[in-house]
Order: C-alpha cells, then structure tokens, then sequence
C-alpha cells in the first residue's frame, strides 16, 4: 500500500495477520507512534515505512524480536531516540534509518550477510563499530551528517574488493572523525567519502579521500548482454538477437523489484536470472535485460524473452502455448518471491509479435452466465417450495383445532407476485401467515 495518502495511526491490531510476509507502506501520510506488537508478526520479511511523519517516536526496543526481518526501512519518518539492538535479526540484509533524529551510539553488531547501512542525517554519537570491518557483504555503509569521533579504519574497505568488480561506497562527510588508521590506497572500485571532518583539514596525504564531495547514484538503464559480439548483419523487423547471436521474437516484460535488499545490482545478475529463469521454467540463456535504479529504491527493469535455442534449426518464435505459459506467469503471480529480490510488480506485459496470441484462458462447457441463471432459479425454486411446504403443514395444524370457525376459516390473498399471507382465526385471534420468496414467518394479531 506504498505510494499512497493513507493517514493516522498504524492499526496495531495488524500483529493478528500471522502470514503476513511483505508489510509496506512507505511514502504515504503516517502519523502516531510505531506499534510495538508489530514485532509479534511471526514471519515478516520487509518492514518498510519510508517517508511518513512519526510525530517524534522512538523505534520500539521489541523490534529487535523480528528474527525473520531481511529489510528494515524507516528513512524520514521523524523518528527519535537510540537505535535498538539488532544483533538478534541474525539475517539481516537492509537497513536505512537515515533522515531521522536518531541519537546515541550505532548498534556493534549486525548481520553478517548485511548489503547496505544507511544510517545518515541523524544524531548519531560515539565511534565506527570496529564489527563493520568484518561485513564481507557490506556493499554501501552510510554514515554521514553525524557527530561520530575517533579514526576511520581503512580494514572497512581493505577486505571487501578481492575480485575488483563488485562497489562499495563509504560516507563519511561532516562528522567528527580526526584520523585514518591502516592502508589509505584506494581500489578503483571503492569510494571514500571524508570531507567535512577535522582530518581533513591540511592533510595532503589524504586528499583523494576528502576531495570527492558526493556520489552520484547512476539511473541509466545499464545492459545485461553477456556472450560477446553478435555478427554485424541486423534481424528482421520486430526480431533481435538472443545470447546465443540467433535472431528470434523476443517477448518484452517491464518489471520492478519493489524493495530488494542491496544498493549494487551488479554482484547479483546472475542470481537474478537464475532465480527467474528458474521460476519460468526456461534456460538463463532465454533472458536479456536491461535495469535503472528508480526512487524507493526500486529496480525497473526491461526484461526480454527468447525462444530456446537449440541450433540452427531452432524456431525463431515462440509457439502460442508457451506465450499463453509466461504470460500466465507473470500475470498469475505464480513466480515465488526471493528473500533477496523481494516483492515484484509486473509494468507491462509487450507481445510484440505475438499480439494476435489468445492469451485468455477459454473455458469450455456451460458459460458463466448460464450458470448464474441455473443457481438462482434452483434457489428460487426450492425457496418458493420450502415456503409452500410450511404453509400447508401450518395449515394441516390450525385444521386439527375443532372450535375454528366454519364460518371465518380459508381466505386466501395474494398481496403481489412475491409475498403471499394466508388468514385463519382461532378463538378471537387473527393468525397471518405470511411467506415470501426469502423468509416464511407467522405474524400474529388480536382481533
């Protein structure tokens, strides 16, 4: 329910939904205080609650119970206080608690299998927990706009880069930081963030750490081809090349990753397309894709595809029923979430070629309407029956009685076509029986 004008308190009775897997709500208009029972919610993966207004509440302490949690996000939701101990979400992969007034020190221990820290723009006191240096998986740590004191261990970044081709991105801008420890040479690949601090100040040994003043987050849409170049000649209209250089109908999907549990795309490409294909049932080698970075963050992508290759003699498209398969994927929702990509959203679904494909499911046998017609009637018919069934049964019983008036006994009305009222008289009382096509009931009144 994110992206809304949803307003007032969060309904702590929400802790009662025991399935509940994916609770966001961010960028809407949130106000009250945090509910502590949401921690009670068994098997929540994503708490995200972005950009709404918490009047100045603290994060509950019973938040560090929520063993389950993949992604904590609260990032400007006006929130104060010390940042709970986390040490107990043992799977931790996200958390973003910037733009608060969160104050006190930053928690020692987190996850292992962390990907991003963004705890910036708060009021944050104390040192570096040395436990970050240990982060193998720590592709962004954010700590900037603080009032953090002490050095700056170069062993944050040292360890995380062996292969060269995965960022990682430190900020530490405007804090209180007043020296560097251990090795300050930097990878090509990894970005230190300084300026604003006093170790800053007429240290030329460290200048290519405190001249850079801000990261700028790229929303190209960035390729995903993978084997090499494809001969020079182009393919027919509405035709591309696949990965295998076989020029096919794609099928065109646009895709979003509603909340994924990283900043870098990059390291998990492959993942990602072993975890769709999968999904699809197809070869990785059906997929190409491109990806951009949207606001949230969200992950867009434009997804392509591709008949199975399987030589020269491969079918250049696909036939009907394998169109009529992926989309009803897609569109069913029948592709499992991933604890790491987490909750999609499907954009688009672009047949292309494929456009004149029957995509809608045929029914055979009687049709929808048919059946609504036959089971109102049958309900009809054996409520109007029933209605008979009671009338002459009550008036088998009124008959029994030997002192009903021979002379007053048996007018039968119709009052309109749906309701019908029998009169009898018994000793001085008027009984009505009045039946419709919904409810058989007696009515009675004195003379």
């Amino acid at each position: 329910m994110n992206n809304n004008s949803i307003s007032g308190q969060i309904p702590p009775e929400l802790y009662r939904l025991p399935k509940l897997v994916h609770f966001l709500l961010d960028n809407n208009k949130l106000t009250g205080y945090l509910p502590p029972e949401l921690s009670k919610l068994p098997n929540l993966l994503i708490l995200q609650l972005d950009n709404n207004n918490f009047e100045g509440n603290t994060i509950p302490d019973t938040y560090s119970n929520m063993s389950k949690l993949l992604k904590l996000s609260l990032k400007n939701c006006n929130l104060k206080g010390p940042i709970p101990d986390l040490s107990r979400i043992p799977h931790l992969l996200y958390l973003d608690l910037s733009h608060n007034q969160l104050n006190e020190s930053i928690p020692s221990k987190l996850s292992e299998n962390i990907t991003t820290i963004d705890l910036s723009n708060n009021e944050l006191t104390g040192t570096i927990p040395s436990s970050f240096s240990s982060l193998q998986h720590l592709q962004r740590l954010s700590l900037a706009n603080n009032s953090l004191i002490g050095s700056v261990s170069s062993t944050i970044w040292q360890d995380k880069t062996e292969n060269g081709t995965e960022k990682f991105i430190l900020e530490l801008e405007n804090n209180r930081l007043t020296t560097v420890s251990g090795n300050i040479d930097l990878p090509s690949n990894v970005t230190v963030l300084l300026h604003g601090n006093p170790l800053c100040s007429n240290n030329n040994s460290l200048i290519q750490l405190c001249n850079s003043e801000g990261v700028i987050d790229t929303n190209d849409l960035v390729p995903t081809n993978g084997n090499g170049v494809c001969p020079a000649q182009s393919c027919p209209l509405l035709y591309e090349y696949s990965l295998d250089c076989f020029c096919a109908a794609p099928l065109l999907v646009r895709y979003r990753l509603k909340s994924p549990g990283f900043k870098d795309f990059l390291p998990y490409i492959n993942d990602f397309k072993e975890y769709l294909t999968t999904g699809l049932s197809i070869n990785t080698s059906q997929l190409n894709f491109t990806f951009q970075w949207e606001a949230g963050p969200r992950l867009r992508m434009n997804l392509k595809f591709f008949p199975v290759y399987l030589g020269q003699n491969s079918s250049h498209t696909f036939n009907d029923t394998e169109v009529q398969r992926i989309k009803s994927m897609f569109t069913g929702w029948n592709i499992p979430d991933s604890d790491l990509f987490g909750p999609y959203e499907l954009l688009n679904f672009n047949l292309g070629l494929y456009q004149n494909v029957n995509t809608t499911s045929s029914k055979s046998g009687i049709s929808t309407g048919a059946i609504v017609g036959i089971v109102l009637g049958a309900i009809a018919c054996a409520v109007t029956l029933s209605a008979i069934v009671t009338l002459l049964i009550l008036r088998t019983k009124l008959k029994d009685y030997h002192t009903v008036s021979k002379r007053r006994r048996g007018k039968f009305l119709i009052t309109n076509q749906q309701v019908y009222c029998y009169f009898v008289t018994y000793q001085n009382v008027a009984v009505v029986i009045q039946i419709n096509y919904y409810r058989p009931y007696l009515i009675v009144h004195p003379e």
